[in-house]
């Protein structure tokens, strides 16, 4: 799990950095591109998870996962809000650079990188392996060496030191131990596997497509169906709602988890996106007939309405994501 973590770290912090550098539309999409493919890590925490709990904690040790998720979303939309065109926004700091000037949001993907980096060199010396035929070698093989020490000092060779508990021979038996065959692929898409990754896929789906749409549908123009917000009020406005979500996948879920388990919450979150999704364009259309005024200014009134329905999207959202735990 280890290398897949750590490959899959470094080439995201590499294709944000260049994200930022992009010029043009295939650059960036040849960057999104590379981040996509090399940033499933998202499985493979899972599964580190899943391998070093049980049942008896894992309705608590899985939604830290969506914790750190939600923190990623409180810092980064606030990264990516409060630090893109810096050298218009804090010209003292950095209006001499004219690589910030040509390149307006290189300084948040550079941001993200480093943090991205911060986590390659904490998985490299604290993430310890937890494929079970790994920690299984690595266990015998510990074992073998303790027991050539062993063997090999002079105050241990005595005739009794043949004869060992039952429970220190089956200690020893772990020296060698055997790795599980896994099964073949065929007997994996059974109908229960099948039905589960095609409610995983639609639930990725559905959750990306949402948190694209909303910030694009933010950005869009009144005139075109949109909110017209800058990149500002954005960040600020995403990054508020991971709080909740910190909230939800720390205290609710695990007490939820305990009473109504996995599906009933699962079809609970997942039921938030049909009223996500209706509730955006009817937003839409009321700040388009009613926040804009003749002489071109907001009206504070329809503006708080507005903030008002922005909030319960984002909070709907909080609440539909806690189907990834």
């Amino acid at each position: 799990r280890k290398p897949i973590v750590i490959t899959g770290l470094s080439g995201v912090a590499i294709a944000s950095f260049c994200f930022g550098l992009s010029t043009s539309f295939w650059q960036l999409l040849l960057s999104r591109a590379i981040a996509g493919a090399l940033s499933g890590n998202v499985a493979v925490i899972q599964s580190i998870i899943g391998e070093i709990t049980d049942e008896t904690n894992q309705g608590r040790a899985f939604p830290l996962a969506s914790v750190t998720w939600c923190v990623g979303c409180v810092i980064g939309p606030l990264i990516g809000g409060m630090l893109s065109h810096p050298a218009e926004r804090y010209p003292s700091l950095f209006g001499g650079f004219q690589l910030l000037k040509d390149k307006p949001y290189l300084l948040p993907c550079f941001a993200s990188s480093a943090i991205t980096m911060v986590s390659i060199l904490s998985s490299i010396f604290f993430l310890k392996e937890s494929l079970p035929s790994k920690v299984l070698a690595s266990k015998g093989r510990d074992r073998r060496a303790e027991a050539s020490s062993t063997a090999s000092s002079p105050t241990e060779c005595s005739p009794p030191c043949n004869y060992q508990s039952i429970s220190r021979q089956n200690d020893l038996a772990e020296d060698h131990p055997v790795t599980p065959t896994p099964p073949n692929t065929p007997s994996l898409f059974n109908k229960r596997v099948i039905r589960l990754l095609m409610a995983g896929f639609m639930m990725s789906f559905t959750c990306i497509a949402y948190e694209t749409v909303f910030i694009l549908w933010a950005y869009t123009p009144i005139s075109l169906g949109g909110l017209q917000r800058n990149p500002s009020e954005i960040g600020i406005a995403l990054a508020s709602t991971g709080f909740l979500g910190i909230l939800l996948a720390s205290f609710a879920f695990p007490e939820l988890h305990k009473r109504f388990h996995t599906l009933p919450i699962f079809i609970f979150s997942m039921s938030m996106y049909p009223i996500i999704f209706a509730t955006i364009p009817i937003l839409g259309m009321m700040a388009k007939s009613s926040l804009k005024l003749g002489n071109g200014s907001e009206d504070p009134s329809a503006l708080g309405w507005l903030w008002t329905g922005v909030a319960f999207i984002l909070a709907s959202g909080r609440i539909a994501a806690m189907s990834f735990p």
